[in-house]
């Protein structure tokens, strides 16, 4: 069960003829693991007298991180699971897959390899929750996100024109109630 790559495949092909009760599971769960970054859970249950059943478990996009340019899909952990290839539009801009997953920027490009941690999940849900409530409390499209030096500051990039900055230590509510009296007076 999954979606597994043609390499995880040949790893699982490999467990076929050999002795179900001395068969190590764990080594091919490690192997696999390795080999496909994007599973998150995997199980190999054994069924008496001669059957095998693979369970794969993916990861769920929940961030597009970006480098230069080079994207990464992020899980809702922070952890880099999957090389993004964009096409370059005639614009100049990337065509992002139809996805509503926030694009967050690195601005100081620092590298990333797949297999990493590279944000906390309260990051993730920072950015999350901007994309989700901008355009209810302030009628506003997130862009993309940036970041800098740290993740402490995340400016947002709106389809206004205009960039708002964002302190993820403070409250995500005290910041939109202070963005709405902001945006009444100077709109």
């Amino acid at each position: 069960e999954g979606n597994p790559t043609d390499e995880v495949r040949a790893e699982i092909e490999r467990l076929r003829g050999q002795n179900i009760l001395w068969l190590s599971v764990t080594r091919p769960e490690t192997v696999i693991k390795q080999k496909q970054p994007s599973v998150k859970q995997l199980q190999i249950l054994r069924g008496i007298p001669d059957t095998l059943r693979v369970k794969l478990i993916e990861r769920q996009p929940a961030l597009i991180w970006q480098i230069n340019d080079h994207w990464f899909t992020l899980d809702k952990t922070g952890f880099v699971f999957k090389d993004l290839l964009l096409n370059r539009k005639e614009n100049g801009d990337f065509d992002y897959p139809g996805t509503n997953t926030p694009l967050v920027v690195d601005t100081k490009n620092v590298p990333v390899k797949i297999g990493e941690t590279v944000v906390r999940p309260q990051f993730i849900d920072f950015v999350t929750s901007i994309r989700d409530r901008l355009p209810k409390e302030a009628n506003l499209k997130l862009i993309r996100a940036e970041v800098g030096e740290t993740t402490f500051n995340v400016t947002a990039v709106t389809d206004a024109g205009f960039n708002i900055l964002f302190d993820t230590t403070r409250s995500l509510d005290a910041e939109f109630h202070t963005l709405t009296k902001v945006l009444e007076m100077k709109r």
